[in-house]
């Protein structure tokens, strides 16, 4: 397991870079992406594919960003597929967005550690500061486990019951 350094990746520059002034509540977006980021790493999940795809999950789906850059900045494909698994799909409306878009997560698991982690980071946050996103989560937890959760994958099992236990209060 490495340390992460106190300077910030190439990545994780391109990524901030990439979402510019966008804001998370009141913050600079890049706290969202650092939340995700530190998540992974507190659960044990530190490899270079995991810290790449925390601060770029939400490129694609959130600026002007396309695959073709990311692969041409130097993101490996694995990432950049996961990426791709965790935008979401078109929709009428928030749960018909979610009903396109996790079924493409549940076949990338790398995309699946990513949903984890930036779930986990956004319900803490909301819980945190009384959002309410914090309700809108709960609400959604059911059907989010029912299509993402794996009971043979006892590496991200910790993560679960993580979540689970933040959204039970």
């Amino acid at each position: 397991m490495t340390k992460r350094s106190s300077t910030r990746t190439w990545y994780a520059l391109w990524c901030i870079n990439a979402h510019g002034n966008q804001r998370y509540g009141n913050r600079p977006y890049q706290y969202h992406l650092r939340r995700v980021a530190d998540v992974a790493l507190r659960f044990g999940l530190s490899s270079r594919e995991v810290d790449m795809l925390a601060w770029a999950h939400d490129v694609l789906e959130d600026t002007d960003r396309t695959r073709e850059s990311m692969l041409a900045a130097g993101f490996p494909l694995v990432v950049v597929e996961a990426v791709e698994a965790l935008s979401d799909e078109e929709g009428a409306d928030r749960h018909e967005r979610k009903a396109k878009t996790l079924p493409k997560i549940k076949k990338n698991r790398l995309s699946l550690i990513g949903k984890l982690c930036d779930r986990i980071a956004n319900v803490e946050e909301g819980k945190k500061s009384g959002s309410q996103k914090f309700f809108m989560y709960q609400e959604e937890h059911a059907f989010f486990t029912e299509v993402l959760f794996d009971e043979t994958d006892t590496e991200l099992l910790p993560l679960w019951q993580h979540l689970n236990q933040l959204l039970a209060a």
